[in-house]
């Protein structure tokens, strides 16, 4: 298991990242979504910083490659990741909203884990089949 753990306080949020345990079968990649919810998505799931922490770990971190993203792809190179528009090697895909469907269809491996935001609760219909 790939233990996350969210801390918050009033001046700043970040996310630790655990990787001494083993998980999925000794797959230890993560993969980054480029973010193609709306175009004028910038966030990000992990810094440059936090992929630094996990390659340091013995982990595998792969992009997508994204040219809208706060943090360029070189930045993330930098600090250890590769950029590749196939997550199908990742144990855990991270991004900050839902993928498409042709991502998840094309990109992702149906046995990955998606950890993302969206509003599947609420029954959004453009969301609902991101559930299934």
């Amino acid at each position: 298991m790939l233990r996350i753990t969210l801390t918050r306080s009033p001046i700043y949020s970040a996310i630790r990242i655990t990787t001494s345990l083993r998980h999925y079968n000794g797959n230890r990649t993560v993969g980054i979504l480029s973010e193609n919810y709306n175009k004028w998505e910038r966030r990000v799931p992990l810094t440059p910083s936090h992929v630094a922490q996990l390659t340091a770990g013995n982990n595998k971190v792969v992009i997508q490659p994204s040219d809208h993203r706060i943090y360029t792809d070189s930045s993330y190179e930098a600090a250890g990741a590769s950029v590749s528009d196939d997550l199908t090697g990742c144990c855990l895909v991270v991004g900050v909203k839902q993928p498409s469907l042709s991502v998840l269809a094309n990109s992702v491996s149906p046995s990955s884990s998606i950890m993302c935001f969206s509003h599947t609760v609420k029954g959004q219909p453009e969301n609902m089949e991101v559930s299934k």
